[in-house]
């Protein structure tokens, strides 16, 4: 990544029976990972990459100025389409 300072930190973890890996607790830590976050997993070629889901509107996927309505995140681009639609 250009111009952006990249901090490495590689921790081992064995696989469990039933597939799943535990997330190290430092790392959980540094990238703000709790409960109930929802996490991206991408497979590139032999490897898996993991990221935290980003929080975007639910029609268009747009990530400025959301607001939250019953659970669901919609912009005010949206907001307003769904507004002139009624």
């Amino acid at each position: 990544m250009k111009g952006k300072n990249m901090e490495i930190l590689q921790i081992k973890r064995l696989v469990q029976k039933q597939g799943r890996v535990t997330i190290p607790k430092e790392i959980c830590e540094k990238m703000g990972i709790k409960s109930d976050i929802a996490l991206v997993f991408t497979m590139l070629d032999d490897k898996i990459i993991v990221t935290k889901e980003k929080e975007s509107c639910v029609f268009c996927n747009d990530t400025e100025n959301l607001r939250k309505y019953k659970e669901i995140l919609i912009c005010p681009t949206c907001i307003n389409n769904i507004k002139n639609d009624i």
